[in-house]
């Protein structure tokens, strides 16, 4: 059975979500002159302890690290198009181990237009360079991250949504997703190209049902391409007027080679809404494309989000989750991950922040107990932040003579 193509070939840069500003720019030429811009610049600088900062499972080694983050973003409001730039060197500088000092790397770029009155259009890129564990396991789809590793994540896509027409909604959305990890082992490469569609049918003002399938191919450096397929349905339900709820599952179908799969993928998740914050639960299971093992995983995880305003200048976020990794055969990978991470974030001023936060993550491989290890990282950072607008819509537009 052969299911799937290769959607898409290019390598999934910033520049493509540029030029499509750009082309957008050149098609709305009299909203380009009355665009707003707004500037916003900050410095991240603080200390963080890893108490196992090569992940291995004796002979643990752990370091005093200081971090110095500085970031700028560029807003655009042009309506229709709004877009959004963003940049952040991560410097790491050891203590002890000054040949693991990296110069990490984040770039955001979003452009969003709206050509027709139910018509919207979305195009994103994101990019990371790391090599710290508490940011690689935050990329969604990246699976178990096994050792110390170096990773550059870059994830391009565009999506069109059409609103309310009727009491529909749909979807089309495009990805690629391009992985390089640096490890131990060799170098490994994933390549991901992903279309989907969803329709969501809004049944009253508290419930809503939606249909999604979607198409993907997994490019790998040392095997066999893979490819799936998946069909979802599902329902969103506003349980009270602060709980709501979601229910989906369906079934994906797996290829690899000569090898094909097929199981349940579906999630629940429940949000309880205050006034002061929110807290989430999900269960899920999914398949997501093994980057260092060359062959697609399959995921069930559940986790808990937290999120709740203690005071005015004072918030806490708190987040719990239990992964389970598995080869779609059950043989190769059998794998466990334990994470959890809380913060506190207290704004001393308009312009100055302090945050202290910790993560703890557990890994447990049944295949090979060598591979095991747990990792605790406690930072303290403090932010200076400052917005400015740049240039006002209507000062761009010159007066009549």
């Amino acid at each position: 059975m052969r299911i799937g193509i290769k959607l898409f070939n290019f390598t999934g840069k910033a520049i493509y979500p540029l030029l499509l500003g750009i082309f957008l720019f050149l098609l709305f030429p009299g909203k380009a002159l009355s665009a707003g811009f707004t500037g916003d610049i900050s410095l991240l600088t603080g200390g963080q302890y890893n108490d196992n900062i090569f992940l291995t499972k004796t002979g643990r080694v752990g370091d005093f690290i200081t971090l110095v983050e500085p970031s700028l973003s560029l807003f655009l409001d042009s309506r229709p198009l709004t877009a959004k730039v963003s940049y952040s060197p991560k410097l790491s500088f050891y203590s002890s181990h000054s040949e693991l000092n990296e110069t990490g790397q984040g770039v955001s770029v979003e452009v969003n237009t709206s050509p027709a009155q139910k018509l919207s259009l979305v195009a994103r890129d994101d990019f990371l360079r790391s090599n710290m564990i508490a940011e690689q396991i935050l990329v969604p789809g990246i699976g178990p991250i096994r050792e110390r590793s170096l990773l550059k994540n870059n994830l391009a896509s565009i999506s069109a949504t059409i609103s309310r027409i009727g009491r529909f909604e749909f979807v089309l959305t495009g990805s690629q997703l391009n992985s390089h990890i640096e490890s131990s082992h060799s170098p490994s490469d994933l390549q991901t190209s992903t279309v989907a569609g969803s329709a969501r049918y809004v049944a009253s003002s508290r419930t809503d049902f939606f249909l999604t399938a979607d198409s993907g191919w997994y490019g790998f450096e040392n095997a066999p391409a893979a490819r799936s397929q998946s069909y979802v349905a599902g329902v969103t339900h506003q349980i009270t007027a602060t709980m709501s709820s979601t229910l989906s599952g369906g079934v994906v179908f797996t290829e690899q080679g000569e090898i094909t799969h097929n199981g349940f993928t579906g999630q629940l998740r429940i949000t309880k809404r205050t006034e002061r914050g929110s807290l989430s639960a999900v269960l899920s299971e999914s398949v997501l494309a093994g980057v260092e093992d060359s062959e697609p995983l399959r995921a069930r995880s559940a986790s808990l989000v937290l999120s709740r305003n203690l005071s005015s200048p004072l918030t806490m976020n708190i987040t719990g989750s239990a992964s389970r990794y598995t080869s779609l055969d059950g043989a190769v990978v059998r794998q466990t991950v334990l994470s959890a991470a809380t913060s506190l974030h207290y704004r001393l001023t308009s312009l100055f922040s302090v945050e202290v936060s910790y993560d703890f993550i557990d890994f447990k491989d049944d295949a090979n107990s060598s591979n095991d290890f747990y990792n605790n990282i406690a930072t303290v950072s403090f932010v200076v932040s400052y917005s400015k607008k740049l240039l006002n819509a209507a000062s761009t537009i010159p007066k009549a003579p």
